[in-house]
């Protein structure tokens, strides 16, 4: 089901579709619920549900899995995160770094630096604009020579031909 919340600028709508999103999640909390808001309040509005799920279950630490906060843009990434479809060749930068997790989760027992490294946003972000500077750059991974790089460099090319495939 699909609730639509409308209204006026000055009326509280924030308030009115977190009581929506959270009523629907604790009616069933084992069925997908999504929020769809600005991309500019996803992560006030993501905790602010979070927050208002633990009050009304008197928790101070809450998680859920299936209570989804998220822009358009991030929503079209959830849809199809698995289809299998070409990705449009320009996306913006939250949707290139969260394809990048998942490429790096794919290959991660081939990858050397991301084998045991935890995932965080700082490292998608570098990981990202390095790939940016590598085909802004028109560097061929493959052409280059290392027989004089120390094994780090190596590990860094090693785990960039994978990713960048």
């Amino acid at each position: 089901m699909i609730k639509i919340i409308i209204g006026h600028q000055t009326d509280n709508l924030r308030k009115k579709m977190l009581q929506t999103a959270v009523a629907s999640f604790k009616s069933n909390p084992h069925r997908a619920t999504f929020l769809i808001v600005p991309n500019h309040i996803k992560f006030t509005t993501e905790v602010e549900a979070i927050d208002k799920l633990g009050q009304l279950q008197n928790r101070s630490e809450t998680s859920v899995e299936n209570l989804h906060i998220l822009s358009f843009s991030r929503l079209a990434w959830f849809l199809l995160r698995d289809a299998p479809i070409a990705m449009p060749h320009l996306l913006d930068d939250a949707a290139a770094q969260m394809l990048l997790e998942k490429i790096i989760k794919q290959h991660q027992d081939e990858l050397l630096l991301f084998k045991k490294s935890q995932l965080n946003s700082g490292m998608l972000k570098q990981l990202y604009t390095t790939l940016l500077a590598i085909r802004g750059g028109n560097l061929d991974l493959s052409q280059l020579t290392l027989s004089e790089a120390d094994i780090e460099t190596k590990n860094k090319i090693h785990d960039l031909k994978i990713i960048s495939k």
